[in-house]
C-alpha cells in the first residue's frame, strides 16, 4: 500500500518515514530552542524599547518647538535678531545661537534674553549651560517670568532623566504662572521616578 505524499523528500510506500520525519524536525527544533529563545528574548526587549522611547517622549510638551523660539526672536524686531530667527528656521541653529550668546552677553540681565537663549541651549542638549543662564536670571524675573524659568530649569533637569530635582524646580512654579497647570501635570507624570 502506498501512502501518497507531496514531500518528494519522503519515499512512497514506508509507513514510518512520517514518524522518521517528525524524528528530525525534533532533533532540529532541539538544536535552534537556544536560537529561539535568544531571538524571542531580543524581540521582546526591541519592542520594550521601542514602547519605553515612544512613552517617555511623550511624557511631557517641553515647549521647546522651533516656532516659539523664532517667534521670540524675531518680537525682539532688531536686525541681529531676525537674522537668528532666520538661521533658526533654515537649521542653522549653531550661527543662531551665538548671534544669541553675543547678546546675552552685553545684557545679562534682560530676562526674556535669558530664557530665549536658554531654550535654544536645551533643545540642543547643552543642559548645564542653560540652567547657568537661568540661574544668573531667575532672582530678577518677575512672577511670570519665574514660572517660565523654573518650568525650563525643571525641563533640563528631566531631559537628564534627574526627577529629583526636576520636580524641585516644577514646585517653585507659583500658581498664578503661565506654566502652574503645566507644572503640576507634569509633576504628576514624574510621581512614579521620584522617590518621597
Amino acid at each position: 500500500m502506498e501512502v501518497f505524499s507531496l514531500n518528494t523528500d519522503i519515499p512512497k510506500g514506508k509507513s514510518s518515514t512520517r514518524y522518521g520525519l517528525l524524528s528530525v524536525l525534533r532533533t532540529r527544533a532541539v538544536k535552534n530552542v537556544g536560537l529561539f529563545k535568544i531571538g524571542l528574548t531580543a524581540l521582546v526587549f526591541g519592542l520594550a524599547s521601542i514602547s519605553w522611547q515612544f512613552w517617555k517622549s511623550n511624557l511631557y510638551d517641553d515647549g521647546l518647538n522651533a516656532e516659539k523660539i523664532v517667534n521670540v526672536l524675531k518680537s525682539r524686531k532688531s536686525k541681529d535678531f531676525i537674522l537668528a530667527a532666520n538661521y533658526y528656521t533654515n537649521g542653522q541653529k549653531i550661527e543662531a545661537t551665538e548671534i544669541v550668546s553675543q547678546h546675552y552677553k552685553m545684557n545679562p540681565n534682560d530676562v526674556q534674553l535669558a530664557v530665549v537663549y536658554a531654550q535654544m541651549l536645551t533643545s540642543d542638549g547643552y543642559f548645564h549651560v542653560s540652567r547657568c543662564v537661568l540661574n544668573s536670571v531667575f532672582s530678577k524675573a518677575n512672577y511670570q517670568q519665574k514660572g517660565e524659568t523654573a518650568f525650563l530649569m525643571a525641563i533640563t533637569y528631566l531631559k537628564e532623566e534627574n526627577y529629583q530635582d526636576c520636580k524641585l524646580w516644577l514646585t517653585k512654579i507659583d500658581k498664578q504662572s503661565l506654566c502652574y497647570k503645566q507644572a503640576q501635570q507634569l509633576l504628576i507624570k514624574i510621581k512614579p521616578f521620584v522617590s518621597s
